[in-house]
């Protein structure tokens, strides 16, 4: 409609259907969201903003008539009448010597609930936004060099990236939480809005860090994702569990900040000091901090550090390791150990930091398909499929039946990889047991992983994974269900 011309139309429309809701109020849909913000009320305030944007110039070369520096004049004291009104609030989170009290209390409630509600967006608050829309905008265009100057740079990448800090800040939020309580009954205004402004100063350095790396990778998207020779390469983050943490990535120095989570709630053993520990059910979530050295070739050393974030102490945080020699590209051998086990920064009781014996050494051979096979089976010029074999052996393994640690597991395994549109992936590999008494329930007959991954520094992958005790049908009992895998979302640290 703005296309074709049809603004009043199209602004009528949604007038038409606010209204409509502010009379009848309906939830469309049964999202959480509609509590707070219901979307036949606020998709007004959005078209507003829409077409404001649509019609900007015509907006502008409005202002500068007699008649539109007339409006500009009224919005502008519509908008301090507003915030005069608005220091009267009677909300009792917030600081009362920050308050006026000039207005009474029950005159004040009467007229916010009835004019401007913020969930129901009554019409004295669509006004509000208005009038401070163009009041904020009059004083940057005339005091744009010295705000510039002053905040610019902290503001202009978070304001940019709206929607990535959006969505980001509820990490840095989750993290922050763990150190510092906030509880707006105790009014601890300075304390909270210290903590808060690290978050966006963490943030917009996350900003500005990222962006040469998202442009980079912008760039090298319209390259395919092969290796000199033309053979596909799986390129990501967290590609297996028997590899490099960062394949595709040939830097010395490679990290990444990831958070994982469960999809249920599971009995999980919480030690809270050197020898005692509490059962308790819960989601299982963890923020993680990977780093990884290739001193020279394909060889390499990777650990990940996993905090919870739930029951966070220093007996609580673990980690895993790997390494060896993993070549991404096809038709290379890779040799790695790999331990994901039970492996504690501090110990608790008798335990060890590690159990070196029980982790696994992985010969691997990646393979691509035949040209006339895989051309049969790529949807887009630029996917990929890669392949893989090998054989795993475990020195020492837990056994549930007996109860005890028992000697030499073998595993065969084998698998394949797609990548669509050079980011988004499927994998799936299966696994083979030649003494079937060695696979424990936990120990899947397959594994799977989906998602998005970046491969540049300072790029996001999110990803799913389920390597849970999976079976294939008639093959016992495991827990092949969609939500024991996990979820997480990754960020490639440009180092």
């Amino acid at each position: 409609m703005l296309q074709k011309g049809k603004v009043w139309w199209l602004l009528g429309l949604s007038l038409l259907v606010y209204s409509l809701w502010q009379r009848w109020p309906l939830r469309l849909t049964p999202s959480e969201f509609e509590f707070a913000f219901p979307l036949l009320a606020w998709q007004f305030i959005f078209v507003l903003g829409m077409a404001s944007g649509w019609y900007k110039a015509e907006l502008l070369s409005f202002a500068r008539t007699p008649p539109g520096k007339g409006v500009v004049v009224a919005l502008v004291m519509v908008s301090l009448v507003l915030g005069f009104v608005a220091q009267n609030h009677t909300n009792p989170f917030m600081p009362p010597a920050l308050l006026m009290h000039v207005i009474p209390p029950d005159s004040f409630n009467s007229f916010y609930h009835t004019w401007a509600a913020k969930n129901g967006l009554g019409p004295v608050r669509v006004l509000n936004d208005i009038a401070l829309m163009v009041t904020v905008y009059l004083v940057l265009t005339y005091c744009w060099t010295p705000l510039n100057r002053l905040l610019g740079w902290f503001l202009i990448p978070l304001g940019q990236h709206s929607l990535y800090t959006f969505i980001l800040h509820v990490y840095v939020v989750l993290l922050v939480s763990q150190f510092i309580t906030f509880d707006l009954w105790r009014h601890a205004w300075i304390e909270n809005t210290m903590a808060v402004m690290r978050e966006k100063w963490l943030l917009a350095g996350v900003l500005l860090a990222a962006i040469p790396a998202a442009e980079a990778a912008q760039s090298s998207d319209k390259e395919t994702l092969r290796d000199k020779n033309g053979e596909p390469v799986q390129a990501g983050v967290f590609t297996s569990r028997w590899g490099r943490l960062f394949s595709g990535n040939d830097k010395k120095f490679s990290g990444a900040l990831s958070f994982s989570s469960g999809l249920k709630e599971q009995w999980m053993s919480i030690p809270n000091s050197s020898d005692t520990a509490t059962e308790k059910k819960k989601i299982n979530q963890t923020l993680n901090l990977s780093l990884q050295y290739s001193p020279y070739s394909f060889w390499f050393a990777n650990i990940t550090s996993r905090l919870p974030v739930r029951d966070t102490s220093r007996y609580t945080a673990d980690f895993r390791y790997s390494f060896g020699y993993d070549d991404w590209h096809a038709n290379t051998v890779s040799l790695v150990y790999s331990n994901y086990g039970d492996n504690h920064f501090w110990t608790s009781g008798s335990r060890r930091h590690t159990y070196f014996e029980q982790g696994a050494f992985t010969l691997a051979y990646k393979f691509s398909l035949p040209k006339p096979v895989e051309n049969t089976l790529l949807i887009n010029k630029g996917d990929s499929i890669i392949c893989q074999v090998g054989y795993s052996w475990v020195p020492r393994y837990y056994d549930l039946s007996s109860d005890d640690i028992r000697k030499n597991k073998n595993v065969m395994l084998g698998g394949c990889g797609y990548t669509f549109k050079q980011h988004f992936f499927v994998r799936a590999t299966a696994f083979w047991f030649p003494d079937s008494s060695q696979q424990q329930p936990w120990n899947g007959d397959y594994s799977y992983s989906f998602g998005y991954a970046g491969y540049t520094p300072g790029s996001f992958s999110i990803q799913y994974a389920n390597y849970a005790g999976t079976r294939y049908p008639g093959h016992g009992n495991g827990n092949a269900k969609f939500r024991e895998g996990t979820v997480s979302l990754i960020w490639f640290l440009p180092l």
